[in-house]
């Protein structure tokens, strides 16, 4: 039963996340107030960080990451199927998509690109914590 609340509000807090980085790309191009500061940002930050040195050390964090426990529940939810199977997919689906987004946008096409790409790892580390809990709890169920 913890588990299933702590995946609903995992779920929960996910989609207010992922409407979060909707309205500030929105806001950072409709309000100019906004897009001072993002655009602030964006430079202070290309400033004292090594940025593509970062994306790409977060993208191969996130396939290791992704690949392991896909590896490691496998098995299981191959066994059990249905809500397991779906975790995964939903992990894989979120891991493809979050590396694709760091690899195909910058802050030149993007300008909320920082804020958004904290966003979605903020949403990808969620993901991976439902994963977690609901997996270990399952495996600890299964053992004799």
């Amino acid at each position: 039963m913890k588990d299933k609340k702590a995946y609903i509000v995992f779920s929960v807090v996910q989609l207010l996340l992922l409407a979060a980085a909707y309205f500030v790309q929105r806001l950072s191009v409709t309000r100019m107030g906004m897009m001072r500061h993002v655009l602030f940002y964006n430079q202070a930050w290309e400033a004292k960080l090594p940025i593509p040195l970062l994306v790409y050390a977060v993208v191969f964090i996130v396939l290791i990451v992704m690949t392991a426990i896909f590896f490691r529940y496998f098995g299981s939810a191959r066994k059990d199927g249905g809500f397991k199977r779906f975790l995964l997919v939903e992990l894989n689906v979120l891991s493809v998509a979050y590396g694709l987004f760091l690899i195909n946008f910058s802050s030149m096409t993007l300008r909320a690109y920082y804020f958004v790409a904290m966003i979605f790892a903020t949403v990808w580390v969620l993901g991976v914590a439902k994963i977690l809990i609901c997996m270990h709890k399952a495996t600890k169920n299964d053992a004799p």
